[in-house]
């Protein structure tokens, strides 16, 4: 469009300058964020509903209060008088509600989702920490070993475990003339028997860094070419949903719960679902063209929105676009939330915070 009046220069330029959507609060909040691009037509955008409330800004200290507020916010509103189809949860990309979606399962709180949620518990890294636990609780199936016994690198070869239930003395056994495998085994064994003493978080913390599967994961990544906080990440995450759980079992009964709430979103995305009352969560990119009465945005720190590979000033203008558009699906209220930690580091509050304000 910028380059349309240089192609057609006889054409006749019509500035549609008025919100009717959302309140002049949220008009002159988003105008002051989109101001900030330079590649864009210069307009000023006028509300026709009135003042309405101020934009509310909240800084938490991690995602899992971050979460809680979100939920208790939904309540509220319910509880005075709006239905909860009136409302949305946007973010940046479809990695970042799963907290927040364990939430509203936790408070029995129905929501739709726009987009697929990818289900962390499935990845491979997740795969491989939560068979170290099976495996420390006493499951020896060969895939269940196959899964750990070189991640690290143990240099065990697949001749060792041929058995469809694997026995560490037979393991042992395999490797009885070479004492440095012997030794790896036995060390296997003790890290096993200490994960099976502890609670969830401590156990994936063990792996991680007494077991040395995140040592494992940089050279992964080193051998990608990739960035290893990519992979951590979603360690990070695993041991961040583990510290919600005393015990393996909750927290594998929860997995299979989260897992069956997935299916059903899944199978519910391809339903008409305008005329039930729920809670509607979905990305900044799906939420074009849609309009709520109380819109959250979740997790505006820099990293996320903007998003981490958006480098170029182009790429940045166009995060500010995305970030725009979430800001103007509100009718009447908006919520922007930011966390001050994340897996216990630090995190920078979005520079859009500090545009909009």
């Amino acid at each position: 469009m910028l380059g349309f009046e240089k192609d057609y220069p006889n054409a006749k330029r019509v500035l549609l300058n008025i919100n009717y959507r959302s309140t002049k609060n949220i008009v002159e909040a988003s105008s002051r964020l989109i101001a900030c691009n330079k590649e864009r037509f210069a307009k000023e955008i006028v509300s026709q509903k009135g003042e309405g409330k101020p934009v509310v800004t909240k800084i938490c200290g991690d995602a899992g209060e971050e979460t809680l507020r979100i939920v208790k916010e939904i309540s509220d509103y319910t509880r005075a008088g709006y239905s909860l189809s009136d409302m949305a949860v946007l973010y940046r990309t479809s990695l970042e509600p799963r907290l927040l979606v364990e939430k509203l399962m936790e408070y029995n709180i129905p929501f739709a989702m726009h987009d697929s949620l990818p289900n962390l518990y499935e990845h491979w890294i997740s795969r491989n920490i939560i068979s170290y636990i099976q495996v420390a609780l006493g499951s020896r199936e060969r895939q269940k070993v196959m899964e750990i016994i070189n991640r690290p690198k143990r240099y065990v070869s697949r001749d060792a475990l041929e058995d469809p239930i694997i026995s560490w003395e037979s393991l042992k056994s395999f490797y009885q003339d070479k004492g440095w495998m012997v030794e790896r085994i036995e060390q296997l064994e003790y890290d096993l028997h200490m994960v099976s003493k502890m609670a969830p978080v401590a156990a994936v913390n063990y792996i991680r860094k007494a077991v040395g599967y995140d040592d494992y994961l940089r050279e992964y990544a080193d051998f990608r070419r990739m960035k290893p906080e990519e992979l951590l990440e979603t360690a990070d995450q695993l041991q961040e949903s583990a510290a919600g759980f005393p015990t393996f079992e909750a927290w594998f009964a929860h997995m299979e719960e989260y897992k069956k709430e997935l299916q059903s979103q899944a199978r519910s995305q391809d339903r008409n679902r305008t005329e039930e009352n729920c809670l509607y969560l979905m990305t900044m990119h799906s939420s074009k063209g849609l309009e709520y009465k109380i819109v959250f945005i979740l997790d505006a720190n820099e990293g996320i929105t903007p998003h981490r590979k958006a480098v170029l000033d182009a790429d940045l203008e166009e995060e500010r676009r995305m970030f725009y558009v979430a800001m103007t699906r509100a009718k009447e209220r908006l919520h922007i939330y930011s966390v001050k930690e994340r897996y216990g580091k630090k995190q920078d509050i979005s520079r859009f915070i500090g545009e909009y304000t």
